[in-house]
């Protein structure tokens, strides 16, 4: 879910329970990794693809001295990573 950007706050307003549910279970595991001090792979796609998106003067940076990127797990596409 996370490595699709589904957003966990409108996931606990839906009227459905066990999307509630299972947004309270996102909610937790995030918690458990924060602290733990640890990241999973959605994370690091998802914290990546956040900071990119919030701070364009690093995405400008990383723009200017990248100019290839080679995407060796064509399965691992997802929004974060398209």
């Amino acid at each position: 879910m996370m490595e699709e950007l589904v957003s966990v706050e409108e996931m606990l307003e839906d009227k459905d329970e066990d999307v509630r549910f299972l947004a309270k279970l996102v909610i937790k595991y995030q918690e458990l990794l924060e602290r733990n001090q640890v990241m999973d792979f959605a994370s690091i796609q998802t914290k990546t693809y956040h900071m990119l998106k919030n701070h364009p003067d690093i995405l400008k940076k990383i723009n200017v001295s990248i100019k290839y990127i080679m995407v060796d797990e064509y399965q691992d596409t997802n929004p974060s990573t398209a």
